[in-house]
């Protein structure tokens, strides 16, 4: 996408190729169609950019507030663009602009014929189906599975299983596979790792997520607390290592303290200075 996007031959580059083209145009009177043709094409571009560029940030891990916006931006860049290239200026190749050509377009009006791709009920893309249709390379990595290490896998099933709400995938003997929604856990007895790991897991909502747990009966580390990067609270198994929950952080709660691996306190002046650095 940084390519489509900044490239030699990407969206920039062909922006600013008609755009120049059509302010260098001699005998606009003569050849119109020819230089209305060039002028739209530059001004279709900017759709085209504004689309790559949002493409790139849903595919940049957005959190769930700015990925909601660029959804809607994508919204209205669709509706704009089935609108506009249906009627007005911008129907027909050779439409006329209006006076002074590209640079009298108005600003939020430069993406009506983006032609924002939308599948067959009209929805744009979502997250999901962008990266399964863009691929970043010739070989793609997948998700990441944290390897664990317990010293007896039937008693640390029973915790992830009864007390933290995964479930069962599959079962190797000495190594089993548990899941909950989108996350994966791999438990191995003695093997792969050390124990008292650390993994930090995304979810929806920590808050909830706390009094779940707690209710459960689940080891809580550290209880949830807000920080410059999360929301997050340490959740421990029976060999202690450590799952770090995290969800969007709170802004209007003030920033806490951290405990380490070591179990040593940070205070919270000092975790946002480190999160600076």
């Amino acid at each position: 996408m940084q390519e489509l996007l900044g490239g030699k031959f990407g969206e920039m580059s062909t922006r600013m190729s008609y755009t120049f083209q059509s302010f260098n145009f001699r005998g606009r009177t003569e050849m119109r169609p020819f230089y209305d043709l060039i002028a739209d094409i530059a001004t279709d571009e900017f759709g085209h950019i504004e689309l790559s560029y949002a493409i790139n940030l849903l595919l940049t891990q957005l959190d769930e507030t700015r990925r909601r916006s660029v959804r809607a931006s994508i919204r209205r860049c669709s509706r704009t663009s089935r609108k506009n290239c249906s009627s007005g200026p911008l129907a027909a190749p050779w439409a006329p602009l209006p006076a002074g050509g590209i640079a009298s377009i108005p600003p939020g009006r430069h993406h009506g014929c983006a032609r924002v791709p939308v599948d067959r009920r009209g929805r744009p893309p979502t997250l999901g189906s962008l990266r399964n249709t863009v691929s970043m390379g010739t070989a793609q990595l997948r998700h990441a599975l944290p390897i664990l290490q317990v010293a007896d896998v039937r008693a640390s099933l029973t915790y992830y299983t009864d007390t933290l709400g995964f479930t069962l995938d599959w079962d190797a003997g000495g190594l089993v596979s548990v899941s909950r929604e989108q996350c994966t856990v791999f438990l191995c007895q003695w093997d792969q790792g050390q124990r008292g790991t650390w993994a930090w897991v995304g979810v929806s909502d920590v808050g909830a997520l706390h009094e779940e747990l707690v209710a459960r009966g689940a080891r809580i580390r550290f209880p949830p607390t807000n920080y410059e990067w999360a929301y997050e609270m340490q959740v421990e198994d029976l060999d202690g290592n450590v799952l770090r929950l995290g969800s969007s952080p709170r802004r209007d709660e003030p920033y806490g303290s951290f405990l380490d691996g070591k179990g040593v306190l940070w205070p919270s002046q000092t975790t946002n200075e480190q999160t600076d650095r």
